[in-house]
């Protein structure tokens, strides 16, 4: 999303419950070393889905804004999402 103004992160709702301001660090695959991949933004906004519950974990989704990754120097690839053809076996399989 190089050039836009901010990017999103979605996350579990109870790593958001109140919060007000979350630090995210992109890149970081082992908590013990730095990598140089490593990138550290402060979150802009917190959207916690308004369904959410805390004693059943039902809608338990947030939203997290922060400043534009690349242009922070993240050198990350967002995650790839299944195809339809694998979301179909996986309902075939339930």
């Amino acid at each position: 999303n190089a050039g836009s103004k901010s990017d999103w992160i979605l996350t579990a709702g109870h790593c958001c419950k109140g919060e007000t301001s979350i630090r995210v660090t992109i890149g970081d695959w082992s908590q013990s070393t730095t990598s140089e991949n490593e990138v550290t933004v402060k979150s802009k906004d917190i959207l916690i889905h308004p369904n959410y519950d805390p004693v059943t974990l039902s809608h338990d989704f947030c939203m997290i804004e922060v400043p534009n990754l690349s242009d922070a120097g993240a050198k990350h690839e967002p995650p790839c999402l299944p195809g339809t053809t694998i979301l179909q076996s996986l309902k075939d399989l339930s």
